[in-house]
């Protein structure tokens, strides 16, 4: 495999690069400043593993829900290797590739991602399948998708999950809830395999015309709408 990931849908921007059998990964939890790391960091996995733009099979990033200006960058960034090196390039559900290295647990897996002002983007999976449309909403809202006496995974960005279960213990202070920190590449990876699927089976990749997923209209759209 030949390709290259980039997860931008929250806080923590996140680049893996594959060339065969070189991998490399680089994670920076850098809040507003991903403008300015963006092409940096995908030049510093694609060195790593000496992965050169005119080799690549396939890219794949996050689709959303996430960050508007991450989301965006991602995928501007790649539509530019999608257009000058006619590559497919694939958009997977960002709540579905924090999901998916926990297809075997036994409980429900909970997605999150930090959508900011008291509320989060969520999904529940069960083996694998998800079981809840994607939610914007606050945290009591999320916990009525799951059981109170099941055990819950919560996966994401670890700082969305640390906020997250901080939260909810507060609603569910009997929950169990197993919590996935300090992956923060396995995002990434998700991307690149779920990618390799849709490579292998020859899927079109996206369409130059569509862009990231959003569920809730942005700041600048908000302020247009109320002015």
């Amino acid at each position: 495999m030949k390709a290259l990931a980039i997860d931008s849908a929250s806080s923590c921007i996140t680049f893996t690069a594959i060339n065969e059998k070189k991998t490399a990964s680089l994670s920076l939890n850098i809040g507003m400043h991903q403008s300015e790391n963006l092409i940096p960091g995908i030049e510093e996995v694609m060195k790593k593993t000496g992965l050169k733009p005119e080799t690549l099979e396939f890219a794949c990033t996050a689709l959303g829900p996430g960050s508007f200006t991450g989301l965006r960058l991602s995928f501007s960034a790649l539509k530019a290797f999608q257009l000058a090196y006619s590559i497919p390039l694939y958009g997977i559900p960002s709540l579905e590739a924090n999901a998916y290295p926990w297809s075997f647990f036994s409980g429900a897996v909970l997605s999150i991602i930090d959508a900011k002002k008291n509320r989060f983007y969520a999904q529940v999976f069960r083996n694998g399948q998800a079981c809840s449309e994607i939610e914007d909403t606050e945290t009591e809202n999320v916990l009525s998708l799951v059981d109170i006496e099941e055990n819950v995974l919560v996966c994401g960005a670890p700082l969305d999950v640390t906020l997250f279960v901080e939260q909810a213990k507060s609603f569910r202070p009997t929950q169990h809830f197993t919590v996935v920190n300090g992956i923060s590449h396995s995002s990434t990876f998700s991307l690149l395999e779920l990618g390799q699927s849709k490579y292998l089976k020859k899927e079109k990749g996206f369409p130059e015309y569509e862009g990231p997923l959003y569920i809730r209209k942005s700041e600048a759209e908000l302020n247009l709408i109320n002015s």
